[in-house]
């Protein structure tokens, strides 16, 4: 995260000057996490009938057809932006720890997709822990390593930010209510720019979550 960024957020937060608390507080205000974000009303339900009709499919297949027609379709998105064929092979077929492994022209990408019930919440506690890596304790500058520090980026699933320095997407589907699921999508290049990883990152994280397997939901106490 560059300084103008920086100062970015601090104004979007409507914040100043701040002290160590404070600026991890801020992080994650505009990450939001900790309860200083939400999601649209419309998302949220959108997402509902979505989420059925997957733990509906998952629920009757078996876990290597699913894992294969997720990371074929992780696949088919990555080599329609990249304009190539990409190769595919799967990792690990478990629907609480899918793992694709896609390669094309020196470029490779690891995707996790995890079907768990706590979708929305461990995303939310992995980047707790990133900001709070990253800046406490902080150095006079206020941040040890901005480029750690997660990037919200808008359109993908309920939640979602680009860690720059791990040429990382983090996103998630998942709901208060539970289910959903927990995505992370790696990119490895010794050539490509920063905007074209996160672009890719992008279009394989949708296509991904449009089809992954996803946690039940938590049911309510009330």
């Amino acid at each position: 995260m560059t300084g103008e960024n920086a100062a970015g957020f601090a104004r979007n937060c409507r914040v100043g000057a701040v002290s160590r608390r404070a600026a991890l507080v801020l992080a994650l205000c505009c990450l939001g996490v900790a309860g200083c974000g939400g999601h649209s009303a419309g998302g949220v339900a959108d997402h509902g009938s979505v989420s059925a009709r997957t733990a509906r499919q998952a629920a009757t297949a078996p876990p290597r057809a699913v894992a294969s027609r997720v990371c074929q379709h992780a696949a088919s998105a990555a080599g329609a932006q990249l304009r190539e064929a990409v190769r595919m092979e799967i990792a690990d077929a478990d629907p609480a720890y899918l793992e694709c492994l896609l390669d094309a022209r020196g470029i490779h990408v690891d995707i996790v997709a995890q079907g768990i019930a706590q979708a929305l919440g461990d995303y939310d506690t992995t980047l707790i822990h990133q900001v709070q890596t990253y800046v406490e304790p902080p150095p006079p500058s206020g941040v040890r390593n901005r480029a750690q520090l997660p990037h919200p980026i808008p359109g993908i699933g309920t939640k979602a930010a680009w860690i720059p320095d791990q040429q990382r997407l983090l996103a998630t589907n998942g709901t208060p209510n539970g289910g959903g699921n927990f995505l992370s999508v790696t990119v490895a290049t010794r050539s490509a720019s920063d905007v074209a990883n996160l672009a890719l990152a992008r279009v394989i994280a949708r296509a991904t979550l449009a089809v992954a397997p996803e946690g039940p939901s938590l049911r309510s106490e009330h």
